[in-house]
């Protein structure tokens, strides 16, 4: 692969959608490589690939993987040697980065495009599938790395499938944590006509055709940061979010990711605000409402947080109503009727969330955007078999999580005094979905 790094001045605004219900993608900006040469000619073949920048190569299952960078030297290695061999051609867009990211990018062999940001992760994306040339398109950010014992397996799923898209399941570290989150997420799919991006900073891949779910996993490090550069991420994503809103006022789906923003950050009177602002404009546009199951679970999660319990039970109800499979509901439900004292609903819900979850995580592959968490005595935390005086003291022995735990309740469970003073269940702190319809929640990298 060689090593090219192109200026774009005047990048071109994403195609328009037209009636046919994909866009039409032109031929790409023109710009002049380092080597002197013309961008390969990048428009989506009609009826299927892309030709292979590989002196003709056939396509079947050779990989783009496809990138956007911003100041990412210290985490770009580490994702790169994931995927080293694995992959026909690195594509990266960089976004001004002003560390050694191009140079250490250019020394994988990787073509690089500079495109000056412009506010928008969808837009970003969707110019590094222009300059991809293969059958499928890998889609991996700096701050991750594909599952070591998964690289084997990439091209496998890639030859004679028939799928369109792959999902893989991506799993979040946390800062000082040996919990884990789980989502599941379109990474790989066919380099097709019409196939893009969209969100502002929720981008969502849209494509035409069907999905196979692969147990094949990603690892995900952009949790494991300091404080300030969680509030940077807070900020950022809760900027755009609104300048989304100004633009398209009753879309409910930036209202929904607010409502998510400031349940993590522990600004409980706005999670809900803008969290019923999500299900009411979801209502009035006839979304299916099942897509804003979170937020009735930051609704009824702030309720909690708030001790304004009977609230709290009333959205965690709603939710489980509209999905018998929403995990995350009979969790919350678990935790407030036990600080209700309602203890024959504890018991009871406790289990339909155990059999859930044992259903849930037989198999990685269908793992799909849970955001709740379990535990290391799966088969006794919620179990009727424990008295409810022993559920809070083996609840502070959580492994495994499908969302970061607020500091407070990391503080609480890890401080040996605090237990003996606690009279209350606290449920999982704000779900950070990744993935999905939901897109990368905070997880963009940055402009």
């Amino acid at each position: 692969m060689n090593s090219k790094n192109t200026n774009i001045n005047n990048p071109k605004p994403l195609p328009r959608r037209q009636a046919g219900g994909f866009p039409h993608f032109s031929k790409s900006p023109k710009a002049e490589l380092s080597s002197g040469h013309n961008p390969p000619n990048s428009p989506f073949i009609k009826g299927g690939q892309r030709g292979i920048d590989k002196g003709g190569e056939g396509l079947d299952g050779s990989i783009s993987l496809c990138m956007i960078v911003k100041n990412e030297e210290h985490n770009l290695p580490r994702c790169l040697d994931s995927v080293k061999g694995m992959v026909d051609e690195i594509i990266i867009v960089d976004t001004g980065s002003t560390d050694k990211t191009i140079d250490i990018a250019k020394s994988y062999g990787a073509r690089v495009f500079n495109h000056p940001w412009e506010g928008n992760f969808s837009k970003a994306r969707n110019y590094s599938l222009k300059y991809a040339t293969c059958e499928w398109v890998l889609i991996i950010d700096a701050d991750e790395e594909l599952n070591e014992s998964d690289a084997p397996r990439l091209k496998e799923v890639t030859k004679n499938n028939g799928y369109t898209a792959i999902s893989f399941v991506i799993k979040n570290k946390y800062k000082n944590s040996t919990q884990e989150g789980y989502a599941k997420m379109v990474r790989l799919f066919k380099n097709f006509n019409g196939v893009h991006y969209e969100g502002i900073v929720h981008n969502v891949i849209k494509y035409s055709g069907t999905c196979l779910e692969s147990p094949l996993s990603i690892i995900h490090h952009g949790y494991n940061l300091s404080e300030d550069k969680m509030e940077e991420k807070f900020v950022r994503t809760t900027t755009l979010l609104k300048e989304q809103i100004k633009k398209d006022p009753h879309n409910p789906v930036p209202y929904m990711y607010l409502g998510i923003a400031y349940m993590d950050r522990g600004i409980y009177d706005e999670a809900i605000a803008k969290s019923k602002r999500a299900l009411e404009l979801a209502e009035e546009k006839r979304f299916n409402i099942r897509d804003f199951l979170v937020s009735y679970y930051v609704i009824s999660a702030a309720y909690f947080e708030k001790e304004e319990l009977k609230e709290s039970e009333t959205y965690a109800l709603k939710a489980v109503e509209l999905d018998g499979q929403f995990l995350d509901g009979y969790c919350i439900l678990s935790f407030t009727y036990y600080n209700l004292k309602e203890y024959d609903r504890f018991m009871q819900t406790s289990k339909d969330y155990l059999e859930l979850w044992n259903s849930i995580t037989r198999h990685n592959e269908r793992v799909n955007n849970i955001t709740t968490r379990t535990t290391d005595v799966a088969s006794g935390f919620f179990s009727p078999s424990h008295p409810p005086e022993h559920v809070f003291r083996a609840g502070r022995n959580m492994k495994i999580s499908l969302i970061p735990p607020s500091r407070s309740h990391a503080e609480r469970g890890n401080d040996e005094s605090s237990v003996k003073g606690e009279t209350s269940l606290h449920p999982p702190s704000p779900p950070l979905l990744k993935g999905g319809l939901w897109g990368d929640l905070e997880k963009g990298k940055s402009p």
